[in-house]
């Protein structure tokens, strides 16, 4: 990959959450083991600024990408990315007027520090957020 695959929730110059896709953990045929893919995830949000590494499953991308696809056609109901080790969560939800909630949590790998927070977006950031989805997907194909 030449450039980082950024999927950026908000804006890269002011409040954002943003994953960053790296690898792939393991390089296996095998579903079970070869679909986490390595990420960091960064946050910048009122005066909190850091990130986070954790692994995701491919599968997560492809699930978030299909329900946003049908937030952004429908402007209402919700997208949600829940990684299975539950340090991230982001839940997306269309009031059906263009506006879009998204609440966030992301936790260290600590004793259980975490950091709860929410974006405020409209539906013209969606076909670049799934545009990224796409690209990541492209990137790292569940592995079946």
């Amino acid at each position: 990959m030449n450039r980082p695959l950024d999927i950026v929730l908000g804006s890269s110059e002011s409040e954002h959450l943003t994953i960053r896709p790296h690898r792939r953990e393991r390089e296996v045929p095998d579903p079970d083991s070869g679909n986490w893919v390595v990420s960091t995830v960064n946050v910048r949000v009122g005066g909190f600024e850091g990130h986070v590494n954790g692994t995701l499953r491919a599968e997560d991308f492809v699930i978030l990408r299909d329900e946003l696809q049908q937030v952004h056609k429908t402007l209402s109901g919700e997208a949600v990315l829940e990684t299975m080790e539950m340090w991230l969560q982001i839940r997306i939800k269309g009031n059906g007027k263009g506006q879009l909630d998204v609440n966030c949590e992301v936790r260290d790998r600590s004793d259980g520090n975490r950091l709860l927070f929410k974006l405020d977006l409209d539906q013209t950031r969606l076909p670049r957020i799934i545009g990224a989805l796409d690209e990541v997907i492209a990137a790292f194909p569940i592995v079946p």
